[in-house]
């Protein structure tokens, strides 16, 4: 048996609905979840080789998510999936809002080198939720650590800093300064990186409607309907797919994960 621990913020309720609908395809790995919504996953501190909080809805939320556990050792796992937590394509959308890369399209904004856009990028995703949690597991383990970054916001989604981006024909840019930040970092700290399935896209900056209608997050620990105009959670369906191509595809050393 392989035992994941798998780490995020609220994104985990989709992957926690995907899991219980497809983990008897996976008869050999067992996942155990750990998170909460917004940022109170920063609150995990690392004391005498776990990973401990004393925040009470953190602690909550993971007792409800993992079954009743307070606190994750490492020594329980052979894996770690950590999930969301601001490692997403939106650092990159708020580095362009202000400032204008010389290969893109121009406009009024603040105009700087590409190589000082792409340090920005890799800086915003370095100090991440996410990566700040990595940090954490890596004072407790050396086990290997896959992340999942934050999806793509739906398609439906019409923010003008989106349209003026799509407008102006940067939007593959955008996607590949993310891409190439995300696999910077990651090889940095050592992590397996799964960018989103090109299957739950739209295009390059959006997941397909599909993928978040009745869509859930979390809250206390427990998975919620989204509110109206929510288009950054995603739904069971979307944490099926994502889960499939993570666990299909996830090796070290040439082993991959084994299902049976």
């Amino acid at each position: 048996m392989t035992r994941i621990c798998v780490i995020g913020n609220s994104h985990l309720a989709a992957l926690k609905l995907g899991w219980d609908a497809i983990k008897p395809e996976f008869s050999g790995i067992d996942l155990t979840f750990f998170g909460s919504a917004g940022a109170h996953i920063r609150e995990l501190t690392v004391a005498d080789g776990l990973l401990i909080t004393t925040d009470r809805v953190l602690l909550r939320s993971m007792q409800d998510l993992s079954g009743g556990l307070s606190q994750i050792d490492p020594g329980c796992y052979d894996r770690f999936l950590v999930c969301g937590m601001e490692f997403s394509v939106s650092q990159v959308m708020r580095v362009a809002a202000k400032f204008r890369p010389e290969s893109h399209a121009r406009d009024n904004r603040h105009p700087i080198s590409d190589e000082c856009f792409r340090l920005s990028v890799i800086g915003c995703l370095r100090e991440s939720l996410m990566i700040q949690t990595v940090e954490k597991l890596r004072q407790i383990t050396d086990k290997p650590i896959a992340a999942l970054p934050t999806p793509m916001r739906s398609d439906e989604d019409q923010r003008p800093v989106l349209r003026h981006i799509q407008t102006n024909g940067d939007d593959e840019k955008i996607a590949a300064a993310f891409t190439d930040a995300a696999r910077h970092v990651a090889t940095e700290f050592n992590v397996r990186l799964f960018l989103q399935p090109g299957d739950t896209l739209a295009n390059c900056l959006q997941t397909k409607a599909v993928y978040r209608q009745g869509s859930v997050r979390l809250r206390a620990g427990l998975n919620v309907e989204s509110a109206q105009g929510d288009y950054r959670h995603m739904n069971k369906a979307y944490g099926e797919l994502v889960l499939r191509s993570i666990l299909s595809g996830w090796d070290t050393d040439g082993r991959k994960l084994q299902f049976a």
